[in-house]
């Protein structure tokens, strides 16, 4: 109830998109790392990775909103790696 209020609401759209940034690489670093310092390079090479690709196409495909799109491109790595390390 409380995630659909968040979304519902336009103003927090902005803060949602802060922490998927925030928590997406993160969680896709945990998923690979075998210790700390392992997860959190990973994490540091995959938001890199969704930072990069995200602005990239943001830029090249007009309309595309650049926060939304830097999350999407760090959501299919986490995707992909949680189906092939099932």
């Amino acid at each position: 109830l409380i995630a659909f209020a968040a979304v519902a609401s336009v103003r927090l759209v902005g803060a949602l998109l802060t922490t998927a940034l925030f928590v997406i690489p993160s969680a896709t670093g945990l998923k690979l790392g075998k210790s700390l310092s392992h997860a959190m390079g990973w994490s540091v090479l995959f938001a890199l990775i969704g930072g990069i690709s995200g602005l990239y196409l943001s830029y090249y495909i007009p309309g595309m909103p650049s926060g939304a799109t830097i999350v999407l491109c760090s959501g299919i790595p986490y995707f992909l790696i949680r189906i092939l390390k099932a």
